[in-house]
């Protein structure tokens, strides 16, 4: 069996929020709860990263894509800069 396919069975058994950057991975989870856990690009974890409209919008893209199919979507920015990427994505979702 693939490692993804034991975290699969282990989160959904035990209903656990598979928590993902989606620019990294995608949640394995059937939970109707998506969580993303955003660190930056670049490298893996890039906490000094900035994100760009560019890349907001591709997020955004990622994550209509969970609403859309009725999931609770949350995301979270973890990078130096979190509170202007989180008011710059939630721009883009005010602006449709």
């Amino acid at each position: 069996m693939a490692s993804v396919d034991i975290l699969k069975s282990v989160v959904d058994k035990f209903d656990i929020v598979h928590v993902v950057d989606p620019f990294w991975d995608k949640p394995v989870s059937s939970a109707s709860l998506i969580y993303f856990r955003l660190h930056g690009l670049g490298r893996r974890y890039n906490y000094a990263y900035d994100y760009s409209e560019s890349d907001l919008k591709r997020l955004k893209t990622i994550v209509k894509e969970y609403i859309e199919d009725g999931k609770i979507t949350y995301v979270l920015f973890n990078n130096i800069n979190m509170l202007k990427s989180a008011l710059a994505f939630k721009r883009l979702f005010e602006d449709n």
